[in-house]
């Protein structure tokens, strides 16, 4: 069985883009997220339910997920280092590849979750990586 064709890249402002598909910065995982409404409805004691006055696409996320590789955890941590300031710019752009169906996005800075929790797990550091989860706005 043939591995999945997709990759994440990150635009980054003065320099080379950041590929997100094999080592040292490995996909796990990417979606586009729901689509959600903001909604601005109103109520009366004498109405059944609520009546619709206005909604407008909420802020739609991208989430990707990254194992950073290196020769050491040391190394692993400088891989995360550079994928946080990556993603840190007030204003990049985001390409998802997946078997060839490319997005483009506008994005604003992530927040960005170790998939360990709080906590260095050292299954991890010993085996010299680390998996972060981004969380990233889309312009829209």
């Amino acid at each position: 069985m043939a591995d999945l064709d997709a990759r994440v890249t990150i635009a980054r402002l003065g320099g080379s883009a950041l590929v997100i598909e094999d080592a040292p910065f490995e996909l796990i995982a990417v979606g586009t997220g729901a689509r959600t409404w903001r909604r601005t409805t109103v109520e009366g004691k004498y109405q059944h339910g609520r009546a619709l006055v206005g909604a407008v696409l909420d802020t739609q996320q991208l989430t990707v997920q990254v194992r950073c590789r290196g020769a050491s955890w040391i190394a692993a941590q400088n891989r995360v280092n550079e994928l946080i300031a990556a993603v840190s710019a007030f204003s990049y752009g985001v390409t998802v590849e997946i078997e060839g169906h490319r997005q483009t996005f506008v994005c604003e800075p992530a927040d960005v979750t170790p998939m360990s929790g709080d906590v260095i797990d050292k299954h991890r550091a010993m085996r010299s990586m680390q998996e972060y989860t981004l969380t990233i706005p889309v312009v829209m």
